[in-house]
């Protein structure tokens, strides 16, 4: 459901679960990545309650640009959300 609404529209960031009822996080993550055209200005941050090095390595080998180990705090979402509009800012821009 997630990949159809990504190939109506485009978005900047998702937030993917790990662990998913029909199929996990990793596996979306690969089908994104294998279509690096469709998806090459998309920031993929997990969301997980897996957080050691292990799936550390793992999400970031896979592609993934950032995680967030669960409950969510908002002030990680916040930070990342933050790194993105400072990544996608013109210097011209200063309403951002």
């Amino acid at each position: 459901e997630a990949l159809g609404m990504m190939l109506k529209k485009q978005y900047t960031i998702i937030f993917l679960d790990v662990k998913m009822p029909k199929c996990n996080g990793i596996e979306v993550l690969d089908i994104i990545r294998l279509n690096k055209d469709l998806f090459s200005n998309l920031h993929i941050c997990m969301t997980t309650s897996l957080g050691g090095e292990k799936e550390k390595k793992l999400y970031n080998l896979k592609g993934a640009h950032s995680y967030i180990i669960k409950p969510i705090r908002q002030e990680l979402v916040h930070k990342i959300l933050q790194f993105l509009i400072d990544r996608n800012k013109k210097p011209e821009d200063d309403s951002l």
